[in-house]
């Protein structure tokens, strides 16, 4: 038996094989936790019940927990440390009364030694609108240290959102995607995700999430030392994402990538792989159309987001904003006088999100001289 393929087929199926074969890995990053209290009960795999019995409960997908006579408190089977990268710990809470406390728990009979926990704790305050960020050390002896307290304006009584963000080179907290204290601090043991209430007042919790981000190299116009860019222009601009020893480029979805400045984020109008800087790997090329990346003429640096294997990527680099004018501070044609875009939520791709709709929760990475994180939630 005689099998004839023509020129056409013999084409066609080279270049099966090859998309098969070449075509980057889709990547998508999961929560390292999640839970949206939607269930009829606690999820026991994810939530080690210390304390609390029938004072903790599910009520139309919201968590309940009511302190006194006992204390109550959860905390994640699950212990979490930054590992080179930044973690995230968010939550959606209403707070009610005194020492309601979300964050990375102190947990001493599960470690021994001096350990510590950033968290954030109503304490005990005649004003019913305080909520103080926290970082205590616990000794060997168990005496308590407050490396950091910082007591900020929340109103009790509406739901927040409280973000904690852990890096291997310090602890930062934001309320409703604010920054309001940030302490270098180095700590390497992993702890829990905890939720404590002390008080006969109620205390409720919306959602959690823990989500790592992994801070990439990006270069902007490669071969360009000054990165200079017209935000009039109506051309593209070159972001490469780049392999190093520790992080390959490939693991990322290039379908999830976002690229702006300013808080507007724009997906690429095509990409590619090379080896942008000849060290032998791999790189993703993306251009983004200049007019939809948000840059101005005050704009010192932009950002590039993602999801990859292992978490969500965030790098930034400079820009040289060029041909500015007065008239218009450098406002691309079209643009002025039209009201301002809405933040896009970052990482929106997120499978979680896109599950239920309206719940986009993700804090954006920080862009350098920027203290704020974005973030969207559902309303109930």
């Amino acid at each position: 038996m005689h099998l004839k393929i023509n020129g056409l087929s013999f084409f066609l199926f080279l270049l099966m094989v090859s998309l098969i074969l070449f075509s980057p890995a889709t990547a998508q990053a999961d929560p390292l936790l999640y839970d949206d209290f939607d269930g009829t009960a606690l999820d026991v795999s994810i939530w080690n019940v210390i304390e609390g019995g029938g004072s903790i409960q599910l009520i139309d997908g919201i968590l309940t927990i009511q302190g006194e006579p006992n204390h109550k408190r959860i905390d994640s089977f699950s212990t979490f440390q930054p590992m080179g990268d930044t973690l995230f710990a968010s939550a959606r809470m209403q707070l009610g009364g005194d020492y309601q406390k979300f964050g990375f728990r102190i947990n001493a009979v599960a470690f021994s030694g001096p350990i510590s926990g950033f968290y954030f704790d109503t304490l005990e305050t005649d004003n019913e609108g305080t909520v103080t960020a926290l970082i205590r050390e616990v000794s060997d002896t168990g005496t308590v240290t407050e490396t950091l307290t910082v007591p900020m304006d929340v109103t009790w009584g509406e739901f927040h959102v409280f973000t904690i963000e852990w890096s291997p080179a310090g602890v930062a907290f934001y309320v409703d995607g604010e920054e309001k204290a940030r302490m270098a601090f180095v700590y390497g043991d992993a702890l829990p995700v905890g939720i404590w209430n002390d008080r006969p007042e109620i205390m409720l919790t919306d959602w959690v999430e823990v989500i790592n981000v992994i801070a990439v190299t990006i270069d902007i116009k490669p071969g360009s030392e000054t990165n200079s860019i017209n935000p009039r222009s109506r051309g593209v601009i070159p972001v490469a994402l780049l392999s190093t020893d520790s992080f390959d480029a490939m693991s990322v979805d290039p379908e999830t990538v976002k690229f702006g400045a300013n808080d507007i984020h724009t997906s690429p109008a095509h990409y590619a792989v090379e080896d942008i800087n000849d060290d032998g790997m791999d790189d993703y090329i993306f251009h983004f159309r200049t007019q939809q990346t948000g840059i101005d003429c005050d704009t010192e640096s932009a950002t590039l987001t993602g999801e990859a294997v292992g978490g969500f990527i965030e790098g930034s680099d400079s820009v040289r904003p060029v041909a500015c004018h007065a008239k218009n501070n450098g406002t691309p044609p079209g643009l002025q006088n039209k009201p301002a875009k809405p933040d896009p939520p970052a990482f929106e791709n997120h499978p979680v999100h896109d599950s239920k709709p309206g719940r986009d929760n993700h804090p954006e990475p920080n862009t350098p001289g920027q203290n704020k994180i974005k973030l969207k939630s559902k309303n109930k």
